[in-house]
């Protein structure tokens, strides 16, 4: 979700020749992002839904293969890890404007996104002066917050609207 927000604002940047052009956004909500190179996290990505223990041994083995193969390829050639470069992006003003409310719904137990890097972003934003809530739920998987308890989910989503003025 996050890459595809930055790929966005790329695509907007390269189209209109601006390259301080941001996202027309007022609000922002990050549901289990935005991650990190965190290796275990991206085989997980791959081999979590796949309940054939052969076969998840089977993803897992192309999974790490790819994901080592990437890293090695990006050193070699001095490419930025993709996630720096989005953590990153996802904080500049020429992507997203610094008054867009930002809401961070994550989970406490997500394997594929610890709760600690999506904490370190909005801290992150908070300290560059942005307005930031946290929406931390105890017990649900990667992205599945809504699906567990949509009350609480469209609250925080709810809420950000109004925080961000509309």
């Amino acid at each position: 979700g996050a890459l595809v927000l930055v790929n966005v604002a790329q695509a907007l940047h390269r189209l209109t020749g601006e390259t301080d052009l941001p996202l027309p956004a007022r609000a922002v909500v990050f549901d289990s992002c935005p991650g990190d190179s965190n290796f275990s996290g991206g085989v997980k990505a791959f081999t979590g839904w796949i309940k054939n223990p052969i076969m998840r041994n089977v993803a897992g083995a192309f999974a790490v293969s790819s994901i080592s193969l990437l890293w090695l390829y990006n050193t070699l050639a001095g490419i930025e890890d993709p996630f720096v470069t989005m953590r990153k992006r996802l904080l500049d003003p020429a992507f997203l404007p610094q008054t867009a409310s930002r809401t961070y719904i994550y989970s406490k137990i997500d394997e594929l996104v610890p709760a600690q890097v999506v904490e370190h972003h909005a801290q992150d934003s908070k300290t560059l002066g942005m307005d930031v809530l946290l929406e931390a739920y105890d017990t649900t998987p990667h992205v599945n917050h809504l699906k567990q308890n949509p009350d609480r989910y469209w609250a925080s989503v709810k809420d950000a609207w109004t925080r961000s003025g509309n």
